[in-house]
């Protein structure tokens, strides 16, 4: 993966330390593998983190849960379905951005007939931070 650090080298401004551990940078996702990760969170983040998915037709990323985070996709190219198990599928199809609650058990799937490329961002939940139940109502 080739990171390109902003600051190159230079303070900027604030002398928060908070600054000084996580500085702006960016990340090609255009090429590599099938599944590349971009951001892995801690040091380079507070939390989030995100990477590049590449579902070749009828494949699928694997059900799973994201825990106490929270989950974005942003569908770069294809034709798939995100699958909940407590909710219905969401369509994911080239420019659409779809939000996945924490707590949520889903699949990615390429339903298409060519690849299926999508950005996933999951950055974590505050702590303390209500929840919302499936009809969309708040809970603690």
């Amino acid at each position: 993966m080739q990171l390109v650090y902003s600051d190159e080298g230079r303070t900027m401004g604030n002398p928060d330390p908070v600054r000084r551990r996580h500085v702006p940078f960016s990340a090609s996702f255009l090429e590599g593998s099938e599944y590349r990760l971009l951001l892995e969170g801690r040091p380079r983040s507070a939390g989030i983190r995100c990477g590049r998915v590449v579902l070749q037709p009828g494949e699928a990323a694997g059900i799973h849960d994201s825990g106490c985070h929270e989950e974005v996709l942003v569908i770069l190219e294809g034709k798939g379905e995100l699958w909940f198990q407590d909710f219905p599928s969401l369509p994911a199809e080239g420019g659409r951005l779809l939000y996945v609650p924490s707590h949520t058990l889903h699949d990615v799937r390429n339903t298409g007939t060519i690849p299926l490329r999508y950005l996933y961002v999951v950055a974590p939940v505050a702590e303390g931070q209500a929840s919302l139940s499936g009809d969309g109502s708040q809970t603690s």
